[in-house]
């Protein structure tokens, strides 16, 4: 237990300097990098309506008329909004934990440990994934009044949040949906049926936002007219746009609008699980990622534990657990074949799963759909976690050794993604 204790202290030491050194970092990034295309998460938000109504447009249509109004810089404005909705998340996240006695360090871990999420430029710095998570929270929020005295109105504003959430980024859907959905179906969980077409009288709006998405995916025509629709900002702000054909300048953001359903899934498939690096398949790499994923997500108070001689709360890591589950098997989709960037999935899932386990009341959640998996969380918690009782720093040192790729598996960015990856990087900028 002593070396536990002192191996602990050592991390959460190291853990906070490398978070601040992360901050520093993003922050010089953000004043630093002027292009809007080289900036995959910059050029996300360019995706608008000027080629017809599309998935994933809600942000950039809004930003066009924003710059046809005032002639702003739209990269700083999107630098702006990330930097606001990265530190509002942070700080939502933090009181929240603190009210229901998490550990805010130790559980912060997977948010941003897995993949330095938030505090990578290139992959959420300035991607929509923040605002997604700020709307999801809110809408949690929403269903725990709504769950008090079922206003009509309040149910109206989860609708209007949970369609806004979806026109930004259709991904929105299985992170948030199903939960929200199962929160509000309570009362008819003895029947699945039941449940299941309750829920959707109750979120129809939201249901047909999603339809229209899916109807209206976009294609080369649309992302072509997007890109060209922002000539004049790039004749601004951003001359390197217009000095090659479109079709090599086109991001990778906008032009994946064009892809075509078959090419989408087995390139997301080939991508997750036919890669293979130093020998190692990326299958069973994305299984020893969950493994230890979960474990620390379970140990949220280890913190309290090994230095403060007790946990001060009682953590419910069945209740957690049952979450954690009811929301991987949603979001499957995101974990195999319609996305390739399952740092964004790891991080959507522990995020959702923690807002969830802390806002909504454990008495409601027992009424839900969720608590049924109670028999399968009881068999992964006992198995996962008992046996690193007695070392309980090995998995938090492995965690944070091994990373999660932002887009492709390759054990280079497995190691150099990770918290301790990432530091070593750091320390070398700075001794170059």
């Amino acid at each position: 237990m002593e070396i536990n204790r002192k191996c602990t202290r050592v991390l959460i030491i190291l853990y906070a300097m490398f978070m601040a050194s992360c901050l520093a970092k993003f922050v010089y990034s953000l004043i630093h990098t002027k292009s809007a295309v080289i900036s995959d998460g910059i050029n996300e938000y360019l995706v608008n309506y000027e080629g017809g109504f599309v998935r994933r447009g809600l942000a950039g249509e809004m930003l066009y008329w924003l710059y046809n109004a005032t002639g702003w810089n739209i990269a700083i404005v999107i630098k702006f909004i990330s930097v606001v909705a990265i530190f509002l998340l942070l700080i939502i996240m933090y009181r929240m934990m603190k009210s229901a006695g998490l550990s805010v360090l130790i559980a912060i871990m997977p948010v941003s440990g897995l993949s330095l999420y938030f505090l990578h430029f290139n992959y959420a710095g300035c991607r929509k994934d923040p605002i997604l998570l700020l709307i999801m929270t809110i809408s949690v929020y929403l269903v725990r009044e709504y769950v008090k005295k079922e206003d009509i109105l309040v149910l109206l504003a989860i609708n209007v949040m949970l369609s806004m959430g979806i026109l930004l980024h259709e991904a929105f859907v299985f992170m948030c949906v199903p939960m929200i959905a199962c929160v509000i179906a309570r009362k008819q969980s003895a029947n699945f049926l039941r449940a299941i077409l309750y829920a959707g009288v109750m979120l129809f709006p939201t249901l047909i936002v999603f339809l229209l998405c899916i109807v209206y995916k976009g294609d080369k025509t649309c992302s072509e007219a997007i890109w060209y629709s922002w000539n004049n900002y790039f004749l601004h702000y951003d001359t390197e746009a217009l000095l090659k054909p479109v079709s090599e300048t086109i991001s990778s953001s906008v032009k994946s609008l064009a892809w075509t359903t078959d090419f989408a899934l087995a390139h997301h498939i080939d991508v997750n699980f036919r890669t293979t690096s130093w020998g190692i398949p990326s299958s069973i790499y994305w299984l020893f990622a969950l493994y230890f994923f979960y474990y620390v997500m379970m140990r949220p108070n280890i913190l309290k534990e090994t230095i403060g001689g007790g946990i001060i709360c009682k953590f419910n890591a069945l209740q957690l657990s049952n979450i954690l589950l009811f929301n991987f098997v949603f979001m499957l989709p995101m974990f195999t074949i319609l996305s390739c960037d399952l740092s964004r999935s790891f991080v959507f899932l522990s995020i959702s799963s923690i807002v969830l386990y802390c806002v909504i009341p454990h008495s409601i959640l027992k009424e839900t759909m969720i608590n049924k998996l109670s028999p399968i969380s009881s068999i992964c918690y006992n198995h996962i976690t008992k046996g690193w009782r007695e070392y309980e720093y090995i998995p938090i040192v492995i965690f944070l050794t091994f990373g999660i790729p932002a887009c492709e598996f390759n054990m280079y960015d497995v190691l150099t993604s990770s918290v301790i990856g990432t530091s070593i990087g750091l320390l070398l900028e700075l001794i170059n």
